[in-house]
């Protein structure tokens, strides 16, 4: 049962992944007065905490016995120091677009496995 809690909370980071993508010129500047006219603080602070969850959810996930969607979950951000490497912008909001739906897809699939075995 605790072992199915643990994969249940994959929907919270689904909003990790869609505010990193779609609102990533915001939140990876430096933290300046105007950030916070365009984008409410609490749905920052929000994002800062779910974000460092989320990395040390992937990182116990490896060690569990479903461990091959967080691979690929941790893979995508080792993947994405990589590319953000190059500053290519194109490149980047590419990377962007194909790790968001990687990862949506992985979280969903964790998520729905968690309901099938609760069931």
């Amino acid at each position: 049962m605790l072992n199915e809690l643990f994969y249940l909370v994959a929907p919270l980071f689904l909003y990790v992944e869609f505010f990193q993508t779609f609102w990533r010129k915001d939140i990876y500047t430096r933290l300046k007065p105007e950030i916070f006219e365009s984008l409410n603080p609490r749905f920052l602070l929000v994002f800062y905490i779910l974000k460092i969850i989320y990395a040390i959810w992937v990182i116990i996930g490896i060690f569990s016995v479903n461990f091959i969607p967080f691979l690929i979950l941790g893979g995508l951000g080792i993947v994405k120091s990589l590319v953000v490497s190059f500053k290519n912008n194109f490149l980047i909001n590419l990377y962007d677009l194909v790790a968001f739906l990687v990862a949506s897809i992985t979280l969903i699939f964790i998520f729905v496995q968690a309901i099938s075995r609760l069931l």
